[in-house]
């Protein structure tokens, strides 16, 4: 014969008893405030966010038509070569990026290079990956200096200061076959890829400070995982609670 008591039922989409359907809709209110607190948070984030570009873009795009068009002085060539170096150093890039940017590096480098220092560059650059060939670890003594030459002539020609990190990625990006000029295509690829990389979307909740870090890293990193904890309490509390009022428990 079937069994039909159903006191003990754990089903929570058809709870049988009062106790089972208690239990299933505390679990669904935790669920709502916890995806409220997410999903909420992040599309206030989207509403009220609005793009911010870094400093250095905003002097591409005062840089971009002069440079462009072949009518830059060397110092404005320099300057616009800073852009997609900055952008080298950073961590995340897609290589098809990454040979965009690379390619306007050289080009700027070696457009405002003398004829000794371009000279000086290629060689340089040849001995350079030669040893990275050939070479089994970054620490190689000869590796060591091949490169610090190498970012020290590049820096040199760009007006680096000393203690610029960006001067250590400029021997990585080096490269002997360089455009001779900036195609329209190049251009727009450039465009697009500077946009991406230097242009960010801010706002109220990530610029201000709140216990020493930014709003919105503070609420995702440390905010929501205290608010798990107390809902879990929250629940703990409830079901006990409940247990009692349908006399589950023996207190």
């Amino acid at each position: 014969m079937e069994a039909t008591n159903h006191d003990y039922h754990v089903s929570f989409f058809k709870p049988k008893n009062d106790r089972a359907r208690v239990n299933r809709n505390i679990i669904i209110w935790m669920l709502c405030i916890w995806a409220l607190a997410v999903f909420g948070f992040q599309i206030v984030l989207k509403i009220i966010e609005e793009p911010v570009p870094e400093p250095i873009y905003t002097e591409y795009e005062a840089l971009k038509n002069s440079v462009f068009s072949g009518q830059a002085s060397d110092s404005e060539i320099r300057a616009f070569t800073k852009v997609p170096l900055q952008v080298l150093a950073k961590v995340l890039i897609t290589p098809q990026d990454k040979d965009v940017l690379r390619s306007a590096l050289n080009w700027g480098i070696f457009s405002v290079a003398t004829e000794d220092q371009a000279a000086s560059l290629r060689s340089k650059i040849e001995s350079f990956n030669a040893i990275k060939e050939s070479t089994e670890s970054i620490t190689d003594p000869k590796y060591e200096e091949a490169k610090q030459e190498l970012a020290a002539l590049g820096a040199g020609i760009l007006n680096l200061p000393d203690n610029d990190v960006r001067k250590r990625v400029i021997p990585l990006e080096m490269r002997t076959d360089y455009p001779q000029s900036l195609s329209p295509e190049l251009q727009k690829k450039l465009d697009d890829i500077l946009s991406r990389y230097l242009i960010h979307n801010e706002s109220v909740l990530t610029n201000t400070k709140f216990l020493g870090f930014p709003f919105h890293y503070f609420y995702t990193a440390i905010f929501l995982l205290i608010l798990f904890v107390v809902l879990c309490w929250i629940y703990c509390l409830q079901a006990t609670a409940a247990d009692k009022k349908y006399k589950i428990t023996n207190e």
